[in-house]
C-alpha cells in the first residue's frame, strides 16, 4: 500500500526546475543568487501545484539547487544567502505532509579507492546535508546515496562503504539512506551494509529487476527495520532498446503490478520515470483504481 508518491527535481510538462546551474568559470555571488533565487521559485510552484493532490507528497530536490556549493572554489556562504527562504518554504509546506529528499549523483562515489573521488563525495554529501537541515527537517527526509562500485573485490568494496559510512559525523550519517543498483550491488548486498551501519535502505524496483535479490520479502522486511518510520521505494521501466537501467518515460503496469504485490508494509513511493509529474499522475491514477492508495482512498 502506497501512502505518498512523487517525483524528483523538476517537471515535464511546466518545465518547471530545481536544477538550475551554470560554468564554473561563471562563478560569482551574483549568479549564484540569481540562479539559486529562480530554483527555489520554481521549487514552490512544483510544490503548490502537488499539494492539490492529496497523495503528492514526496518531492527530491535537485542537487544543483545552490550550484557547485560543495565544491573547492566556493566561497559564499549559501546559508546565510538562504537559509531563511529555504525553512519558509519548508514552513509553508511540511505542515502538508511533504517529504523531502536529495540525491547526489552517480560520480559521488564513497567507496572509491580514490581518496580524492571518496572527499568529493563526502563534500556532497555533507551539502545535500546542510540543504535539508537548513529546511529545519527531520531525519526522515533523506540524501540518497549508491553504494559505488566493485574495483575489482566486491567484498573489500562492500567493506570499505560500510567503513567510509561510519566514518561520517553521525548527524550526516542519519539522514543517509542507502541504494541498491542494477549493475554492483543488489538489495540484500545494501541491507547488510545498512544492518551494520546504522542507516536505511532503499529498495528500486528497476534495480531489482536488473540484479535480483533472492528470497525478497525477508529481506524487505530487514530493511523495513531499519527505517524509523514509512520507507522510500523508487519505482521506474526499463526503457526498450536502450542500455540496461535507462528509465523510460512512464512506469509500466506490470512493474506496478509486481512492486504492490512484492512489499508487505505501508511505503512511499518515488516515480523515477522520465515524464516526472506526468508519470506520477498517471501512477497515482492507477494506484486508485486499484485500491493502493492510501491518501486517496
Amino acid at each position: 500500500m502506497v501512502r505518498y508518491l512523487g517525483f524528483a527535481c523538476v517537471t515535464y510538462a511546466k518545465r518547471w526546475t530545481t536544477n538550475r546551474t551554470f560554468r564554473l568559470a561563471n562563478l560569482s555571488e551574483k549568479k549564484v543568487v540569481e540562479t539559486v533565487n529562480a530554483n527555489l521559485d520554481d521549487m514552490e510552484r512544483i510544490l503548490a501545484w502537488m499539494a492539490k493532490f492529496p497523495s503528492l507528497r514526496l518531492f527530491r530536490i535537485g542537487s544543483s539547487l545552490i550550484p557547485f556549493a560543495s565544491h573547492e572554489k566556493f566561497r559564499f556562504d549559501w546559508r546565510k544567502l538562504f537559509g531563511e527562504r529555504l525553512k519558509e518554504i519548508s514552513e509553508k509546506f511540511l505542515p502538508l505532509g511533504f517529504r523531502f529528499s536529495m540525491h547526489p549523483g552517480q560520480y559521488i562515489v564513497i567507496n572509491s579507492p580514490s581518496l580524492k573521488i571518496y572527499r568529493r563525495a563526502v563534500s556532497e554529501i555533507i551539502y545535500s546535508c546542510q540543504v535539508l537541515d537548513a529546511m529545519s527537517l527531520d531525519n526522515s527526509h533523506k540524501v540518497i546515496v549508491h553504494g559505488g562500485g566493485i574495483y575489482g573485490d566486491k567484498v573489500e568494496s562492500l567493506s570499505r562503504l560500510a567503513k567510509r559510512l561510519k566514518c561520517l559525523p553521525e548527524e550526516f550519517r542519519k539522514r543517509i539512506a542507502l541504494e541498491h543498483d542494477e549493475h554492483c550491488f543488489s538489495f540484500a548486498d545494501i541491507v547488510s551494509v545498512c544492518e551494520e551501519v546504522g542507516v536505511a535502505p532503499v529498495f528500486d524496483w528497476h534495480h531489482q529487476s536488473l540484479l535480483p535479490t533472492m528470497d525478497l520479502e525477508r529481506w524487505l522486511l530487514r530493511a523495513k527495520a531499519l527505517w524509523d518510520g514509512i520507507p522510500e521505494v523508487h519505482i521506474s521501466s526499463q526503457k526498450p532498446n536502450a542500455s540496461a537501467g535507462a528509465h523510460d518515460l512512464f512506469v509500466r503496469t506490470k512493474d506496478l503490478r509486481g512492486l504492490i504485490a512484492s512489499l508487505p508494509f505501508v511505503f512511499d513511493l518515488m516515480i523515477e520515470a522520465k515524464a516526472k509529474e506526468v508519470a506520477a499522475l498517471k501512477v497515482r491514477g492507477w494506484l486508485k483504481r486499484n485500491n493502493a492508495l492510501l491518501t486517496e482512498k
